[in-house]
């Protein structure tokens, strides 16, 4: 849908699948990484689709992710969403889980 530039089609399609609230992080995560995606393509929708694209941020860090990749997952899209203090907690907080991790 986003190559066809069908945005409301894929913003709908999106808002489905996170009806059912996923609890797998990293299911939330595809579907932030998904919005983030659209805001990218569809630069007229980033202003209204930034408290969506908050709100599964927030749902994902609820789910208390565990495993580092995740966690980094996390903190790229909370810092290309412009929340840098989200951002900066996740990085940290993947540094501690995975020391050795080059980023």
């Amino acid at each position: 849908m986003l190559e066809q530039e069908q945005t409301a089609e894929a913003l709908s399609t999106l808002d489905a699948g996170m009806a059912r609230e996923p609890s797998d992080p990293g299911m939330i995560l595809q579907f932030a990484e998904t919005l983030q995606l659209l805001r990218t393509k569809a630069p007229a929708q980033a202003q209204s689709t930034q408290a969506r694209l908050n709100r599964w941020l927030d749902l994902a860090a609820s789910r208390n992710p565990a495993d580092a990749a995740l966690l980094l997952r996390l903190a790229e899209l909370n810092k290309s969403a412009g929340r840098a203090g989200e951002a900066e907690r996740f990085f940290k907080e993947s540094k501690a889980r995975a020391p050795h991790n080059p980023f």
